[in-house]
């Protein structure tokens, strides 16, 4: 996707001679796959897996994209599909009561500490062997301070991150959304997925 957004941003440079125009991603999301489902009738049917859009695996994949899209200074807003549609959902219902999924976690997590001040950041993997980049991470500026989140890529790989603040930064709090099991997803009986709050060594 990055290669064409490339693309779209070089066209725009060419002809209008600045990067006065921004880009709207109308819609972003996992794309599941299909699975056989027995009619009443007992033919089978094609449909779209559930349990793969709003897991853990697939909220780490939306944090990837929406990470690579708040570093591009090209893009003036996404649309993450839907808050219910499909297969997809932030807010999903079991027996007729309504919770919230791993997804939604994820992006209240996101909300709680992003700003419009967005940082680049560059992340140095000398372990990396060439591959492309296991972590991710953006900045936001705030008026008191600094807020960084980092995500590992992949869900079933654990990382060490070590991080050099130096003076005069110090860590003020930790939160974290993580599971060991990139299929967990949240139910209507409780949270699987939920972010808690570490304790920091100031």
């Amino acid at each position: 996707m990055d290669y064409y957004l490339d693309l779209l941003e070089a066209d725009i440079l060419e002809v209008t001679g600045s990067e006065r125009i921004k880009l709207l991603i109308s819609e972003y999301g996992v794309w599941p796959d299909r699975a056989e489902q027995v009619m009443p009738n007992g033919q089978t049917h094609s449909v779209l897996r559930t349990d793969q859009t709003h897991n853990w695996a697939s909220s780490l994949s939306t944090a990837d994209f929406i990470f690579r899209m708040l570093q591009r200074p090209s893009i003036g807003g996404a649309n993450y599909h839907s808050v219910r549609a499909g297969p997809w959902a932030l807010i999903d219902m079991e027996d007729g009561q309504l919770y919230p999924t791993a997804i939604h976690e994820m992006f209240s997590l996101l909300n709680r500490h992003a700003t419009s001040q967005v940082i680049p950041v560059e992340i140095n993997e000398p372990d990396s062997g060439g591959k492309l980049p296991s972590l991710g991470a953006v900045a936001f500026a705030t008026d008191d301070g600094l807020k960084l989140a980092v995500f590992n890529k992949h869900p079933r790989a654990t990382r060490e991150i070590s991080l050099d603040l130096g003076d005069p930064m110090v860590l003020t709090e930790v939160e974290v959304l993580h599971h060991p099991d990139p299929e967990a997803r949240n139910t209507a009986a409780g949270k699987t997925v939920a972010p808690r709050i570490l304790p920091s060594a100031n």
